[in-house]
Formats: structure tokens, C-alpha cells, sequence
């Protein structure tokens, strides 16, 4: 037989200027030397390319901005959850993959510096809080007291800071929120004794 008559599963044209453009948005390793391609053609790949180039510009003025800073917790929170929301918008985009590849590390990069940013804005504001509870329970061995604090994650970091200031000591915070909750963060010192319940029921 001279006719090939295997099943190539190939996209055939009668001439390959049909194609007129080409973009890859998707490469998958399926097995080693294997890889699953995915490409548009034609008008899909111009809208690919201009999708990319416009995230990109996108991504470009949120570097900018991460990396200016915010002056308030609030603002460095909002940051964060803008690079978060542009990194799901760039993995749900049919895009070059190239480029793709390219701002997934520049936005994962960004990540970690709006995440240390939030991280240094907490400890701050803990520290604020540190010194009114130290004179009010000056070398006490167990401080029990109520302040307000914005997230659990600044109240953990009140409680450490405490416990480093008074070693040995035994730390509980609450921290009633509008919404009706109440954040609860406790911190006991590594040596082993047994607290009276008097001291948690006087509270």
C-alpha cells in the first residue's frame, strides 16, 4: 500500500498561510520528552497576545505600587489581595505562555514582598500595644487582659512580644471584634507547672 493510512490527529490545511497567525498558551510535560501543547491561530492568537500585553501592563504598575509601599496595614493587606487576584486572572488567561511564565514569578515575587510588608506593619503595631500591658502587669505571672487589635495575627504577635519581655510569664489576650467575635491568642512558658484556675477565673 502507498497510502499512509495511520491516524495522525493533526489539523490539516492546503496551504499553511491559512494559519496567518500563531500563539502557544498551554505546554504540559505529560511524561518525560512529552509534552501536551496547546496553541490558537488566526484571530485567537492576536486577542492571546493582546490579552498578555495588557496583564502585563497591569502587573507592571502593581510592581510599582508593592514596591512604593503602603503607610497602613490596611493598604499593604489590599495590596496583597490585588496581587493575589491578578496572579489567578494571569493562570485563567489564555495568553502566551511565555509571557505567562514570565509574570506568574514577577507576581509570585510580588507576593512575597506585599506578605513580608503586611508581616512588618503587624509587629509594629504590636509593639504598640506592649508597653501599656507591661506597665499595667508589671512582672506579673500571668497576664490576663483585653485590647483592641485588628486581626488574630497581631494579637499572637502582642502575646510573643510579651512573653519575651516578662520570661516565665503566662499570657492570654482577647480581643472583642464588632462583628461579635472574639479573637483569643495564649502563650505558657515552656517549664512545666500547673496554673490555679483562680487565676483565669478572676478574669
Amino acid at each position: 500500500m502507498d497510502t499512509s493510512v495511520e491516524l495522525c490527529c493533526g489539523t490539516h490545511l492546503q496551504r499553511t498561510g491559512a494559519i496567518e497567525d500563531l500563539t502557544i498558551i498551554s505546554e504540559r510535560q505529560l511524561v518525560k520528552g512529552v509534552s501536551h501543547i496547546i496553541a490558537v491561530t488566526g484571530e485567537q492568537a492576536r486577542q492571546a497576545r493582546e490579552a498578555g500585553q495588557s496583564l502585563a501592563k497591569e502587573v507592571d504598575s502593581l510592581s510599582l505600587r508593592v514596591k512604593q509601599g503602603e503607610a497602613s496595614l490596611v493598604g499593604a493587606q489590599r495590596l496583597s489581595r490585588e496581587v493575589g487576584h491578578l496572579i489567578d486572572t494571569v493562570e485563567n488567561m489564555a495568553m502566551p505562555q511565555g509571557l505567562k511564565r514570565e509574570l506568574h514569578a514577577t507576581l509570585r515575587a510580588l507576593q512575597r514582598v506585599a506578605n513580608s510588608a503586611i508581616r512588618k506593619r503587624e509587629t509594629k503595631l504590636a509593639a504598640e500595644k506592649v508597653p501599656n500591658l507591661l506597665a499595667k502587669h508589671s512582672n506579673q505571672p500571668v497576664i490576663i487582659d483585653t485590647i483592641p487589635v485588628e486581626s488574630p495575627s497581631i494579637l499572637m504577635k502582642v502575646v510573643n512580644q510579651l512573653c519575651d519581655k516578662v520570661p516565665g510569664a503566662s499570657v492570654m489576650l482577647l480581643s472583642p471584634q464588632a462583628s461579635g467575635k472574639v479573637f483569643c491568642a495564649c502563650q505558657v512558658p515552656k517549664v512545666r507547672y500547673i496554673l490555679p484556675a483562680l487565676h483565669f477565673q478572676r478574669f
